[in-house]
């Protein structure tokens, strides 16, 4: 029988809990935000009860998380013109979320498609200029790790504090995205402020 292949890092290693505990809440931030862009959809269609039914019915069905942010894209600009003159700020802002969005995407996926592994061989502690030890983006046949150490390793980034900094900029799009819906229930009260969202210049 062939014996299995020793990995370098094991998944329930001490060493491995930070990274697994930052990859889920990336993970639980990202499916928030896109629980509170599907209740600003069914806004969207919602004149009652059976407009509101419909919108779930529609969110749900779309599995792609892109696409329920392209047709959300689609509805908000097409929601009638008392809601943009009632709420001139709602689909710019709304728009705002789902661009802000598809920039995080990608350094998401990065995140959760990526294996890690432990750095246990001096020849790639100093090309990587990492230690003995670290945890790093470990895939070298996958395409998301290799992207993902390009945006962090190699720029001399944290790798656990870039992918808490994708969960944070999740959870501040979800908070403004319940704020909007909040503010599109109540006409009389104050429109919320865009948050100020850690940059993502690099291109992972």
């Amino acid at each position: 029988m062939t014996e299995r292949r020793q990995r370098s890092l094991a998944i329930t290693g001490v060493k491995f809990e930070p990274y697994a505990l930052a990859i889920g809440q990336m993970a639980l931030a990202w499916n928030e935000l896109h629980e509170a862009l599907g209740i600003l959809f069914t806004k969207t269609l919602a004149s009652g009860i059976e407009s509101s039914l419909l919108g779930i019915a529609i969110w749900g069905a779309v599995t792609n998380d892109r696409q329920k942010r392209l047709i959300l894209g689609a509805a908000i600009n097409h929601i009638g013109e008392e809601a943009h003159l009632q709420f001139p700020q709602l689909a710019s802002d709304v728009l705002w979320i789902i661009d802000r969005t598809h920039s995080l995407e990608d350094k998401r996926n990065n995140v959760v498609h990526s294996p890690l592994a432990e750095v246990t061989s001096e020849l790639i502690a100093v090309m990587a200029g990492l230690q003995m030890g670290d945890v790093f983006p470990g895939g070298v046949l996958n395409e998301r790790a290799l992207k993902l150490s390009k945006s962090t390793i190699h720029v001399g980034k944290n790798l656990l504090t870039e992918m808490n900094i994708y969960r944070d900029y999740a959870e501040m799009l979800a908070s403004f995205s319940d704020d909007i819906f909040t503010a599109w229930l109540t006409p009389a009260g104050t429109w919320p402020e865009k948050p100020v969202l850690p940059p993502l210049k690099d291109k992972a």
